[in-house]
């Protein structure tokens, strides 16, 4: 009986929080000051105004992984995968399979044989690297699955909706920003351009506390040494300088643990949001989605507030990755809630 009052506790901790107790399970900081000033650095196409956030909320401390993407390809894409979530490449093997990327897919497809997704080479290192290779429409897919409980949960509704939803095609229905300011229970998200900005860049503290240069609490670029000899000011990408030329760490894995670079760690205490992978923001114009803060085969020039890169939804890269949120963050009501669910069942288990 103990040990059942005890998972039970668990379970409800990790709900209240915007967790999960089993399955994918999403690690995330708290991101406050809410109503901080805007940046006023100018982008390079000349806009500028970016990460004002006027409520509380939460994002990933680090990139969603490989081991988290296997969870829901293993729930929602063994039998036949509908919405091509595993990506197979044009070339003899698959992108998820390939150099960078650490997800092998086996089986059929069918009720007799379904797919099943396992760390590539069966090596369980894969699993704690983030996961590459995924268009936009994988990120939002794996959000709505989040938010609908995981396991069997649906892929097209939730936070977002999927109209007319091929594998990497389709009508998007995104959250308004008065939707977003209404809501009084969590919802993961993928981040909007404002909340991914703040968390990389903003120095919090103060409603007016200026911003960083880059999402290690720096103005100056940070090297790419090895995690084990983390300055501080450290992250994981190509140099392209002759005296230091190539990858922080190389094959076979490229990508480095979320939380590697220790000491590197971001404002509201995330890693990797400059370097590893570029992530996916959930701004979409029609055309292009935006991602942001260097990968491991860019420079620097890549990870400064001024850079966003656009990309079509639907491609797949090595490069880009992802990162989800939780809007808005739990609070007193959540908790409020959890202490009464605690009670009448404190109750019940008295009575067994």
């Amino acid at each position: 009986m103990t040990r059942l009052k005890t998972t039970i506790w668990a379970a409800m901790v990790a709900f209240a929080w915007g967790g999960v107790c089993c399955g994918a399970t999403i690690e995330m900081v708290t991101v406050g000051d809410p109503g901080n000033a805007a940046d006023t650095e100018v982008m390079y196409d000349g806009s500028t105004g970016y990460g004002r956030v006027d409520y509380v909320y939460r994002i990933g401390k680090y990139e969603v992984t490989n081991g988290q993407y296997r969870e829901f390809l293993n729930a929602k894409a063994a039998l036949g995968d509908p919405y091509a979530l595993y990506n197979w490449g044009d070339m003899p093997g698959t992108e998820m399979d390939r150099v960078f990327s650490g997800i092998t897919q086996t089986g059929s497809g069918t009720p007799e044989d379904p797919f099943v997704y396992t760390p590539k080479d069966d090596d369980p290192a894969w699993d704690t690297k983030p996961v590459n290779f995924v268009s936009w429409f994988d990120c939002l897919r794996f959000v709505n699955w989040l938010q609908n409980g995981q396991g069997d949960g649906d892929t097209e509704s939730g936070t977002y909706t999927i109209l007319n939803g091929g594998p990497n095609a389709g009508e998007v229905l995104l959250p308004t920003p008065a939707e977003r300011a209404s809501w009084t229970t969590p919802h993961y998200v993928l981040p909007t351009e404002d909340e991914w900005y703040k968390a990389a860049y903003y120095k919090g503290g103060s409603l007016d506390a200026g911003y960083w240069d880059y999402a290690t609490q720096s103005d100056e670029p940070p090297d790419n040494n090895v995690p084990e000899q983390d300055t501080g000011n450290s992250a994981n990408y190509f140099d392209y300088d002759p005296d230091d030329y190539g990858y922080a760490i190389g094959a076979p894995y490229y990508c480095t643990d979320g939380g590697a670079y220790a000491l590197s760690e971001g404002p509201y205490g995330t890693f990797d949001q400059n370097g590893n992978l570029s992530e996916f923001l959930e701004r979409f114009d029609g055309v292009a989605v935006r991602l942001r803060g260097g990968h491991l085969g860019g420079g620097t020039q890549y990870m400064p507030p001024t850079i966003y890169t656009p990309l079509g939804p639907a491609i797949e890269s090595s490069a880009s990755g992802f990162r989800v949120g939780n809007v808005p963050e739990p609070g007193t009501l959540s908790l409020l809630a959890l202490g009464l669910t605690w009670l009448t069942l404190r109750c019940w288990l008295r009575q067994r």
